[in-house]
């Protein structure tokens, strides 16, 4: 259960950061409200761990950028 949502969290994650659209505007605010949770069921997993540090990163990184 645990592998499969940090699957599917993962790849919507990578949609909301390679889209700008408002459905991923607002996943984007759920991922900062519940990030803590989130990382607690990727951590398990070596891939999903890696797969979240580098899209953390690539939100960092974009976040930057804002004005």
């Amino acid at each position: 259960m645990l592998k499969s949502f940090s699957a599917t969290f993962t790849r919507l994650l990578s949609y909301a950061i390679n889209e700008s659209t408002v459905l991923s505007s607002s996943f984007m605010l759920d991922f900062f409200a519940n990030g803590t949770d989130v990382s607690k069921c990727c951590i398990p997993f070596s891939i999903y761990k890696k797969k979240l540090a580098n899209l953390t990163a690539k939100i960092t990184a974009l976040y930057s950028q804002l004005d």
